[in-house]
């Protein structure tokens, strides 16, 4: 007789029939249990757990048949679903995905990224030329909507989102302080090319500012929201890898 692989929830009690394979695929993630909607860490199958345990052959498990389980439902306060529609990676409100890089897949050693993302149509920007910011500002504020998103970085991705957060804060700096400081040092300088050489240390830290925010918005962000609706967030950004480890939605 084979044996079935047992995990019980350490909530509540009740006991999940698994698969070698379910365990090879979903080991070491979150589950919600079915019984009482508490999360659960599926065992690692070469890892032996406290909460699992395999059932010697021809004894039957205590307590309520036990209910099999297909797929990983990974833990949610809300909808627990993690997926792929086929363009972005689909997560509900207030998720804590998987233990793997949303990037590459590798182990994230146990780290989440936390983010509140926010998302209006972007039909609404065209209120920017008309009729101006002040009412966009006000409409995007009353339809916006916002998701809590918590994904897992592995250590390289965490230390190269680390050296992008740096560069963008060292040039946006910088264009500060060439626009101050170009303007004072030749404060005292007379002759027609004096006003020229301010003008251009001026535009110069304009652009180096310029530059630094856009590399900081761009380097930052490990997702960022396609769209959002009332149970569920759609996220750009995530790994080819990480996707095609998820089930199709």
């Amino acid at each position: 007789m084979e044996h079935t692989p047992i995990v019980h929830c350490n909530h509540c009690g009740s006991a999940m029939s698994v698969t070698e394979d379910y365990l090879a695929r979903y080991g070491g993630q979150m589950t919600t249990c079915p019984a009482c909607g508490q999360a659960v860490v599926i065992p690692a199958p070469t890892v032996p757990s406290a909460m699992g345990e395999e059932l010697p052959p021809g004894v039957a498990p205590m307590g309520p048949r036990p209910i099999v389980l297909g797929y990983a439902t990974p833990r949610s306060q809300g909808h627990g679903l993690i997926g792929f529609d086929g363009r972005s990676l689909v997560m509900a409100k207030n998720l804590i995905g998987p233990d793997r890089c949303v990037k590459c897949n590798a182990p994230a050693q146990g780290y989440r990224l936390h983010r509140r993302l926010s998302w209006h149509p972007a039909g609404l920007f065209l209120l920017i030329v008309f009729p101006g910011l002040i009412i966009y500002a006000i409409v995007a504020l009353c339809v916006r909507k916002t998701a809590q998103v918590s994904v897992g970085l592995c250590p390289v991705h965490r230390a190269a989102r680390r050296r992008n957060i740096a560069i963008a804060w060292f040039l946006s700096l910088l264009g500060l302080g060439l626009m101050i400081a170009v303007p004072a040092l030749l404060a005292d300088v007379r002759g027609p090319d004096a006003y020229a050489y301010k003008v251009m240390g001026v535009l110069g830290g304009v652009a180096v500012l310029l530059i630094g925010l856009i590399f900081g918005a761009a380097g930052a962000p490990v997702v960022s929201p396609r769209r959002i609706d009332d149970r569920y967030v759609y996220l750009r950004g995530a790994g080819r890898a990480f996707l095609e480890s998820l089930p199709r939605t």
